[in-house]
């Protein structure tokens, strides 16, 4: 019962950490890109003057750079911003179809083989938000990978809840990866944001729900998503 209390306690203080932070991220975000949006303007007119001559070579690292950092602008206000669910019922079996179709697109170049095992249930909830949440998982589970092994989305109706489990047999992860898995900007890869976890975490929590990790060094690891069915699914 303790250790209950403990890990609620735990889960609420993490949700209200992320909405404090998510405040701030968006303040910051609004200051950086106005003068993003110049430098790529800007860059956009020196290549058009430069077009043929050598030194149109400075400016496409200039525009490259501009553009991966207005992804990571963008991941920073998906973060951030406050925003309402859209609330619809949809067929969680047609759902995963589509994760996995997408995953498959970003595993093309990988031997990773794509299992679905889920009943046929109907929930309620904001399919884009929750598209967002099980696509970055999946990228996680396919990253850890390393080109080969076996990804797995099952997925069970429980009382007024779905259990859905995202089992890879990747690298696996130890207890402090576990620890900071869905701290904002904490990554252990060269690229990206680290912040693909902290929004799905943040989708979870929106929706009622949470995510729990399973997880060894050599093992893979099972992400587990509890989310409520809705209230038209509750009965």
């Amino acid at each position: 019962m303790a250790e209950h209390l403990k890990k609620n306690v735990e889960e609420m203080q993490k949700t209200e950490s992320l909405k404090s932070l998510g405040m701030f991220t968006v303040g910051v975000v609004h200051e950086v890109r106005n003068p993003l949006t110049s430098i790529k303007g800007f860059a956009q007119i020196l290549r058009k003057k430069l077009q043929g001559k050598e030194e149109e070579k400075y400016i496409k690292p200039i525009l490259s750079e501009t553009e991966r950092l207005t992804g990571v602008v963008n991941d920073l206000l998906r973060f951030g911003r406050p925003s309402q669910l859209e609330r619809i019922d949809f067929n969680l079996s047609l759902f995963f179809d589509h994760i996995i179709e997408m995953g498959k697109q970003y595993a093309a170049k990988t031997q990773i083989a794509f299992v679905k095992n889920c009943d046929d249930i109907i929930i309620n909830g904001d399919e884009k938000k929750l598209e967002e949440l099980f696509l970055n998982l999946v990228i996680n589970s396919i990253q850890a990978m390393d080109g080969k092994g076996e990804l797995s989305i099952i997925a069970r109706k429980d009382s007024d809840s779905v259990i859905t489990e995202i089992k890879d047999t990747g690298l696996g992860m130890d207890e402090e990866e576990i620890k900071n898995l869905f701290v904002p900007f904490y990554t252990t890869k060269a690229e990206g944001t680290g912040l693909g976890l902290a929004i799905a975490y943040k989708v979870a929590a929106q929706h009622g729900g949470k995510i729990e990790v399973e997880s060894k060094k050599g093992e893979g690891t099972t992400f587990r998503i509890i989310l409520p069915l809705g209230a038209h699914n509750a009965a």
